[in-house]
Parts: structure tokens; sequence; C-alpha cells
């Protein structure tokens, strides 16, 4: 099991990789230094953000007894992905040559002709990567780079809150 976390506070953001192999030592140091560390994170106090559903990204890593899946299920998170793309489109409106202008700006269409709105159907969900490259002109491949994907959840999640 591989997981990134980023912890951000008001002053500083702390990434780490988390690393656990196998479910049979849960009586090493290293086991309840991870099952603390879980319990801290889903604690009703804190926010997670995550890229996708909480739940789906995590119960399957329940199996290693780390935590729980009532745990996952009852932590505070906010799916950045679900409200990039209604943010997106409502401060990247349709342009006046658009089909779709004067519309329904919150609303991807194939009537839509803006090159600088890429789904044209309200069914698409944006990827972590588009969403950097059309929100900030930058561009990354989270495949080689996994923990950035953490920093760009964070960004992401700041510009539109």
């Amino acid at each position: 099991m591989f997981i990134h976390v980023e912890l951000v506070q008001d002053s500083q953001t702390i990434t780490a990789l988390i690393e656990y192999c196998t479910e049979r030592d849960r009586n090493s140091s290293y086991y309840h230094i991870l099952h603390n560390f879980f319990t801290i994170i889903f604690d009703s106090s804190k926010t997670i953000q995550t890229w996708g559903n909480l739940v789906d990204l995590l119960v399957p890593y329940a199996q290693y007894g780390l935590f729980a899946s009532s745990d996952v299920s009852q932590a505070q998170s906010i799916n950045v992905q679900k409200i990039f793309k209604p943010w997106y489109n409502n401060i990247f409106r349709h342009n006046v040559q658009c089909q779709q202008y004067r519309k329904y700006d919150e609303i991807d269409s194939s009537l839509c002709t803006c090159c600088h709105r890429p789904y044209k159907s309200s069914s698409c969900q944006w990827s972590i990567s588009k969403a950097i490259a059309y929100t900030f002109d930058e561009r990354y491949d989270y495949y080689m780079h996994d923990i950035h994907k953490c920093l760009a959840i964070t960004k992401l999640g700041h510009v539109i809150n």
C-alpha cells in the first residue's frame, strides 16, 4: 500500500509517502504509529481534500487494519474534483462566438466550441492534470511524481475556496 498525504497548516505543509506492506505485522511499532496517524487524520476536526470520492479511494486499504471503513466514511472531506467543474465553468465562461453562449455557463455540451473548455459533456470528469493545465497553464505528470498530486489538489482547493 502506498498513500500520499499532505498535511496543510497555516504556516507550512508536510508531504509524506506512507508505505505499508503487510497486515500480518500488527504488533510492530510502525503499525501502531500508522494506526495513530490515521486516527488523527480522520478526526472530525480535520478536513481531507481529495481528487475523487474519499470512500472510494481509501476503503480498499481498510484491509490492512490501519483504519476502519467507518473511519473513512465519517471523515470530513472535500472532493475537489466534484467542485472544480462548476467553479471552472463559472470563472471561464463561454466565448461570445460559442453556440452555448447565453444559455448556461455552468453546463458543458456538444454545442460548446470554446477551446478553454475541453469537456463537451456534462458527464465528463476533469482529470487532475487537465485541471492544473487549464487553470494555471502548468503541466505535470502525476504518474511519474505522484506526490505532486497532493500539492495539485491543495493548490486547486485553495484557488476554489
